[in-house]
């Protein structure tokens, strides 16, 4: 697509942060990004040591909050890429 994170999002990556949002205080993923979401999942990917990435699950507003099921998808998603990129 061409198009850039948001230096938030990339900071996440880099420092390994994970975070399940639900409370309005959104990260932006996009750097045109709106910010607009009902609730937010990001989990970082590592590759041999080095943070390669995030998953990245979003909500509508006004649709339900996430909950540890959705944070715990994120987790395995990212720990999946991860062990496939080091093959």
């Amino acid at each position: 697509m061409e198009k850039r994170i948001n230096r938030d999002l990339e900071d996440m990556i880099s420092d390994r942060k994970n975070m399940r949002i639900t409370d309005g205080n959104y990260v932006r993923i996009l750097e045109e990004d709106k910010g607009e979401y009902g609730s937010q999942v990001i989990y970082t990917i590592t590759c041999a040591g080095d943070a390669v990435g995030a998953v990245v699950i979003l909500d509508k507003p006004g649709e339900r909050k996430f909950s540890d099921t959705e944070e715990k998808l994120a987790q395995v998603a990212a720990g999946f890429l991860g062990r496939q990129m080091e093959q």
